[in-house]
């Protein structure tokens, strides 16, 4: 199982502007550019839904079950500050 906060933190050890979370593929990120496979598993479509409603707030998880959809920012402490869309 992939811990969202070993992908966020990885990514941000990369320089990474950019992670796509896709089912049947491991974690993808891109730096300067160019996308880029993490050293990690292919994300299971458990693993995917997971680590998203992890971040999700419950007005989140609400509004992306009515609209499989949904966009919102998220913090990792003090590393960094990331915008989240989500979608099915």
């Amino acid at each position: 199982m992939i811990d969202i906060r070993a992908v966020l933190e990885e990514s941000i050890a990369q320089g990474a502007s950019d992670i796509q979370l896709k089912v049947d593929s491991p974690p993808t990120v891109r730096i300067a550019g160019l996308l880029k496979r993490l050293d990690m598993p292919a994300l299971t479509r458990e693993d995917t839904f997971r680590m998203a409603f992890e971040l999700m707030s419950e007005e989140h998880r609400s509004m992306f079950q009515r609209k499989s959809e949904v966009d919102f920012s998220f913090s990792l402490g003090e590393l960094s500050r990331f915008r989240m869309n989500i979608f099915r």
